[in-house]
């Protein structure tokens, strides 16, 4: 009897507060309230990625003096490519991750690359919005018109080999023609 008792007493109170609350116009605002923290909307959060892409590219050349007893006796040009990598993901990155490129005109079918190199081996950090430059280097040829780099991130085989996948929000953005 005593339990009944009390159950009542706790539901007559509730009632004389609901009915103060909606005499206060406070129980619309608290259901409301109540709804937007339940509403699917604030249970959605978007997953924190970096998203890599090439936003610049310089070059230099340099000669390599051949000796005349080695295999290339004669000098040759070595073109260093400065890549600038910017993280426009909403996340930080600091991992080594690899550039492939390919020449124009390619002779190569369009998912190959014909050269890729790990940058950023001291995983140097790139905050959001920050970014950094990276360098590969190719033997100078006059005869390239332009060359396709691409941020290899996504795992796929195109030099021959798979490399390691690195989470990113988009992979399309990944490729970046550069023009001599």
């Amino acid at each position: 009897m005593l339990i009944t008792v009390k159950v009542i007493d706790y539901l007559n109170i509730f009632i004389l507060f609901r009915d103060k609350m909606i005499k206060n116009k406070l129980l619309s605002v608290l259901a409301l309230t109540i709804f937007i923290s339940l509403s699917p909307i604030t249970f959605f959060a978007q997953e924190l990625k970096p998203d890599l892409i090439i936003t610049k590219v310089t070059t230099r050349t340099r000669t390599i003096q051949g000796r005349p007893s080695s295999r290339t006796p004669k000098d040759f040009t070595i073109i260093e490519y400065i890549i600038t990598v910017k993280n426009i993901g909403n996340d930080n990155f600091a991992k080594p991750f690899y550039i492939s490129w390919k020449r124009f005109p390619p002779n190569q079918e369009p998912e190959h690359y014909s050269a890729t190199s790990m940058v950023n081996y001291e995983s140097n950090l790139i905050p959001i919005d920050g970014s950094i430059d990276v360098i590969i280097e190719d033997i100078y040829s006059w005869r390239d018109k332009s060359v396709n780099l691409l941020i290899d991130t996504d795992g796929k085989p195109r030099t021959g080999s798979s490399l390691p996948k690195i989470d990113e929000l988009n992979y399309d953005n990944n490729t970046f023609m550069f023009e001599k």
